[in-house]
């Protein structure tokens, strides 16, 4: 049920989008956005990696 409406919405979203002729820097900010947030994630894991291998390497 939910599952449904969330579709329908985003379908709803980018139907609208589309439509707009800012619809190409839209999706060009949103690109960017999800590639600077996967750099965020890949540098927080590789700290939080090699902080743990650290203090196993102290005790």
């Amino acid at each position: 049920m939910y599952l449904q409406a969330g579709f329908t919405a985003c379908f709803s979203i980018s139907q609208i989008v589309a439509a707009t002729k800012s619809s190409q820097v839209l999706s060009s900010t949103l690109r960017s956005l999800a590639q600077e947030a996967l750099c965020v994630t890949l540098e927080t894991g590789r700290q939080i990696h090699h902080t743990r291998f650290l203090s196993d390497a102290w005790s």
